[in-house]
């Protein structure tokens, strides 16, 4: 069955890289559209809703790419399995949130955590399943405690669900009517330069228009490199999950949102992009995660 699966896998990159520059548009492209239509107003209006029901969706979403994970690194097929790597990024959100979010405290809990799964899953790839924690509940605070600065949590959520969606979808639209030489072709045959230049090209605007919009930074040079920033992290994270996915021979991770794969398909972009976000919050002032993304020091 791997050997058959890596079989079609391969045989969709040599047909990829023969066809040349220019994909075109395709009945998938239809539904990915009209999937992303479809959630990204529920999305931004749990969004504005407040911090509560915005952790709820974080804390939801964050159990279904355990579960997601969970059957891709242990090859789940009881429930139980999928089940225990849910349950334990949930543990790690909860309590990483109430240590105080992404600083310190909360970084340590969530490590801890982690620690905890390698342990309690021997012979079940446990360093993979330890991973896994890290790799959605990070994200998952980051998001949170972005979001609960009183004064710019909420801009700054927006600002970088503009820039990851804006980025994805010029990297889409450009890879695929342009075409040209691939990016990265042994990890993602469908991804090319024109995309990934198309998508950081398209985050950087939006983090321009958004930012002044807001009457963020003075100068230009710092949203540049907010959305630059933000930009590549999106497209990092994509082709990380792509490399994933392709250690596994898969090409989705599940069928859950048509047109897109999984639900890690959808936001991998989004969770790197949270954890960068968050890591220049921090540096910039921890205390207002939020502001920092928008009120840089004068020296900038």
């Amino acid at each position: 069955m791997s050997k058959s699966i890596d079989n079609k896998v391969g045989s969709q990159l040599e047909t990829s890289q023969a066809r040349g520059p220019g994909l075109g548009w395709s009945r998938e492209l239809t539904l990915r559209v009209l999937s992303a239509a479809a959630l990204m107003p529920i999305v931004l209006l749990i969004t504005v809703l407040g911090v509560e029901p915005f952790a709820v969706l974080v804390a939801g979403g964050a159990a279904v790419l355990a579960w997601e994970w969970g059957e891709l690194v242990r090859g789940a097929n009881d429930l139980r399995d999928r089940a225990f790597q849910a349950q334990a990024v949930l543990t790690a959100i909860a309590a990483g949130l109430v240590a105080g979010g992404l600083p310190v405290e909360g970084l340590v809990v969530v490590v801890a955590t982690a620690a905890l799964v390698a342990g309690l899953s021997i012979g079940r790839r446990p360093g993979l399943s330890a991973l896994g924690v890290l790799y959605v509940a990070l994200p998952a605070i980051a998001l949170v405690w972005l979001r609960s600065d009183p004064g710019y949590g909420l801009a700054a959520v927006l600002l970088i669900l503009a820039v990851v969606w804006a980025t994805d979808s010029a990297a889409l639209v450009c890879g695929r009517l342009i075409g040209g030489p691939r990016l990265a072709p042994r990890i993602s045959p469908h991804k090319t330069w024109a995309g990934f230049i198309g998508g950081l090209a398209s985050g950087v605007l939006t983090s321009n228009l958004f930012l002044f919009g807001m009457g963020g930074p003075t100068s230009i040079w710092v949203a540049t490199a907010i959305g630059a920033l933000l930009s590549l992290s999106t497209l990092m994270g994509d082709l990380l999950e792509s490399a994933i996915k392709r250690n596994f021979n898969r090409k989705d991770i599940s069928g859950l949102i048509p047109g897109h794969g999984g639900l890690l398909d959808r936001v991998d972009g989004l969770m790197i992009a949270a954890l960068t976000a968050a890591v220049v919050a921090s540096l910039v002032n921890g205390l207002l995660p939020g502001r920092a993304l928008f009120v840089w020091p004068a020296v900038l």
